[in-house]
């Protein structure tokens, strides 16, 4: 069977029953469960009834815009990281048609407006945590080490993450619409339910896996955590740095206050339903998001990092494409490069790679340049207001002949975009069987 890479949009071709071992693997060391019964009826009963007591935070008229008509259970799909030993899986949810989704996906919104959720300890992107890294004033006796949590996402604890998102709220709201937003949210975290092979699953613990509010949520009962537990190492200086994305941690810590043992220790008695697997820096190197970060014996150096799973395939220059597409994985790499701050040694070395990849892509070296020079050289900005009053139209891009209608709506307040319908994993895919399994 065809499935998915878990990192770089790479497909994988893999026996049906190593995919169905690997996520039998992953049910059974996070304590799934099988459960008799399908739910999918109760969980929209109560959904529906649980929007109909928040009067605080939905209108009367918008009640049947947040529930889903004609429910599914969600699906359960893996994703194989390649990058991994033993190639274990990320699972994937398709939540769209479950109960929960659309008073899930309203229920985000709220949340986001009403908790402070800063970014003190997150780092937006390597461009960001590069700039950041540059600013350090280091010493002979620091020290890097990377961490990340494994399997968050079926770790959360509910009811203490609820206790904690009603202390945020009550701070910015009053105490019927505090509980109005947390006892929907309530509901919604319990659904935790999916289908795989005919099975309906679900954990033991941990929070929805593949609902909209689940970022959110992670978000906030991290933040909790760093605020009581990192925040006294880093006003000790036994941390000098920290930072995170998602659930990966980059930490630069003084050897001479703390060491490798004590952080690892320490950190896996944060909670007991989280798990910190800790790498340590080799010969002074970490590699941390897309960059190698370096110390040296006063400063911080950064370069790019590509993982060993990476590929030089991206869209053929020959393929049926629209230009935008395939210039698009070079204009990353070349505004990466160019945003970073890199010696002159290191950005040529990439701008060789980055040449080298559109050659083994069949693209002239004369259109990459032509890029760059673009990107360095660019001086059209378009404002934050100009982009909201756009519009946006999609065309689906069959050969270059859709431009002489696109082309109609060049000098208007319509942006065109394409999308595409010819790629691998649409002609390899097997046809789709409309009925839901539970259904049959």
């Amino acid at each position: 069977m065809i499935t998915q890479a878990d990192k770089g949009r790479t497909l994988v071709i893999i026996y049906r029953e190593d995919y169905h071992n690997k996520v039998h693997t992953f049910l059974t060391n996070n304590n799934f469960q099988t459960i008799p019964k399908n739910p999918n009826n109760i969980y929209h009963k109560q959904i529906t009834q649980t929007i109909k007591q928040c009067n605080l935070i939905f209108h009367k008229e918008q009640y049947k815009y947040q529930t889903v008509r004609n429910p599914n259970p969600p699906t359960l799909k893996a994703q194989i990281k390649l990058h991994k030993d033993g190639n274990p899986i990320r699972p994937v949810i398709n939540n769209i048609l479950a109960p929960s989704y659309k008073a899930a996906k309203k229920l985000n919104k709220i949340l986001q407006q009403g908790l402070n959720l800063g970014n003190r300890y997150t780092v937006v992107n390597s461009v960001t945590l590069a700039q950041d890294l540059m600013k350090l004033n280091i010493n002979k006796k620091h020290r890097l080490i990377k961490m990340d949590i494994k399997d968050l996402y079926v770790n959360i604890p509910i009811t203490e993450t609820i206790d904690i998102t009603t202390t945020q709220l009550l701070q910015h709201n009053d105490p019927e619409t505090t509980e109005q937003i947390c006892t929907l949210l309530g509901v919604i975290l319990q659904q935790t339910y999916f289908i795989f092979q005919e099975k309906i699953y679900q954990p033991d613990k941990g929070i929805t896996m593949g609902s909209p509010i689940r970022g959110t949520i992670d978000e906030l009962f991290l933040q909790h955590l760093e605020q009581i537990y990192i925040k006294p190492l880093i006003d000790t200086k036994h941390i000098l740095f920290y930072t995170r994305y998602m659930y990966d941690i980059l930490i630069i810590y003084d050897a001479e206050a703390t060491d490798y043992d004590y952080l690892t220790q320490y950190t896996n008695t944060i909670h007991s339903n989280l798990q910190f697997n800790p790498t340590l820096e080799s010969d002074g190197h970490i590699n941390f998001l897309d960059l190698t970060t370096t110390r040296r014996n006063t400063h911080i150096e950064t370069d790019i990092y590509r993982k060993p799973t990476t590929t030089d395939t991206n869209i053929h220059f020959t393929s049926t494409h629209p230009i935008e597409h395939k210039l698009v994985a070079y204009r990353y790499h070349i505004t990466r490069m160019l945003s970073l701050p890199l010696k002159a040694t290191q950005q040529q070395r990439e701008w060789e790679t980055i040449l080298h990849i559109a050659q083994q892509n069949g693209f002239p070296h004369a259109m990459i340049h032509k890029l760059r020079h673009q990107i360095e050289h660019k001086t059209k900005h378009t404002s934050p207001q100009d982009r909201k009053n756009k519009k946006w139209a999609t065309f689906t891009y069959i050969s270059s002949q859709i431009r002489k209608i696109t082309n109609l709506f060049r000098n208007t307040n319509i942006r065109i975009t394409y999308k595409c319908r010819n790629t691998i994993a649409n002609r390899i895919k097997p046809p789709r069987d409309h009925t839901p399994p539970h259904n049959e």
